[in-house]
């Protein structure tokens, strides 16, 4: 019965690189919600300096956000870098390896 779920949780796990979606996975979720806070922080300080600086193209950006929720931003931004990860080679070599490991722990069973 465990390696039904097992297997679900690796169909699924796949279908999801395979559309792009790498942060639809597990792996993926503990990322964006270990990282959008620190990144909201950092584009609300950033986004306050560069509002009460001279004017300049910083500005124009932040001017842009302004009346924008950092956690909004950060989310959306930290799903679609995510979502880029799985266009690396290495993500491939890394879901290779975890296959090898998933068909040995198998058929152990």
């Amino acid at each position: 019965m465990a390696s039904k779920g097992a297997d679900r949780y690796d169909a699924q796990f796949h279908k999801a690189l395979e559309g792009d979606r790498f942060a639809d996975t597990y792996p993926g979720s503990i990322l964006t919600k270990l990282t959008v806070e620190k990144l909201s922080d950092a584009i609300a300080e950033w986004r306050t300096e560069a509002l009460s600086g001279p004017l300049g193209r910083r500005n124009r950006s932040a001017k842009a956000i302004e009346g924008m929720d950092t956690r909004a931003i950060a989310y959306v931004a930290i799903r679609r870098s995510t979502d880029n990860l799985s266009l690396f080679p290495e993500i491939d070599r890394a879901k290779a390896a975890w296959d090898k490991y998933n068909d040995a722990r198998r058929d152990m069973w």
